[in-house]
């Protein structure tokens, strides 16, 4: 560990947090902000590359009573796992620690919330808004003047296009596309591939090209 740079604690060890140590921390072409104190999960991560190079800490309560005041991350795609998480750690005395990848674009005027993860390959545009706990995943593009709301998550390779309003817990797939000025309510979920041309209300999934409603009997 780099002791000129502040240590954090990378809460989950599942498909995407190991994709955040790869893209962060052990394949980053510069130094990254933080050092990598270890992760938190409930078992010990079987990926070799995981067990050679970060520490495994213990479970989330083990975690909890040892390493109260120290930053986190939450590496874990789910928004309601991801705010539950959050809650439970905030409580613990945990504070909250904010992933950027270097080799991401976020414009001057875009404001990043505390807990983001914007992963690589990322454009933030002019004045694009990230609430707390989003997580924008690879390949991703989000136009100017976008709002997302806390605990979203944007999956590889959405597009956002000017001025889409995007509620808390929120869910955008893999290549999907949001048509400008389009608002997705809280806890909406977007397939992957699916284009939105249309408002979508809160707790709704839309799939399709133009999407529409999901009602899970599809075929």
């Amino acid at each position: 560990m780099h002791s000129d740079r502040p240590a954090i604690i990378l809460v989950g060890m599942g498909s995407f947090a190991r994709e955040v140590v790869g893209s962060f921390f052990q394949d980053s072409q510069t130094d990254p902000p933080f050092a990598l104190l270890g992760y938190a999960a409930p078992d010990l991560c079987e990926d070799p590359s995981i067990q050679q190079t970060v520490q495994w800490l213990g479970t989330d309560q083990a975690v909890h009573e040892s390493f109260a005041g120290s930053l986190f991350s939450v590496a874990i795609s789910d928004p309601h796992s991801r705010l539950r998480l959050v809650q439970e750690y905030v409580s613990a005395g945990l504070r909250p620690g904010t992933l950027t990848h270097d080799a991401s674009y976020v414009a001057r005027s875009s404001m990043i919330s505390a807990g983001c993860v914007i992963a690589r390959d990322v454009r933030l545009m002019n004045s694009v808004s990230l609430g707390e706990w989003t997580h924008v995943d690879r390949g991703s593009d989000i136009g100017h003047d976008c709002k997302l709301g806390a605990f979203v998550t944007v999956h590889p390779r959405a597009t956002l296009s000017g001025g889409v309003k995007v509620g808390d817990l929120s869910t955008i797939g893999t290549g999907a596309v949001v048509l400008p000025g389009v608002a997705l309510g809280q806890g909406a979920v977007v397939g992957a591939g699916s284009v939105v041309t249309r408002d979508v209300p809160e707790y709704m999934t839309v799939v399709g090209n133009p999407a529409r409603p999901f009602d899970g009997h599809r075929t």
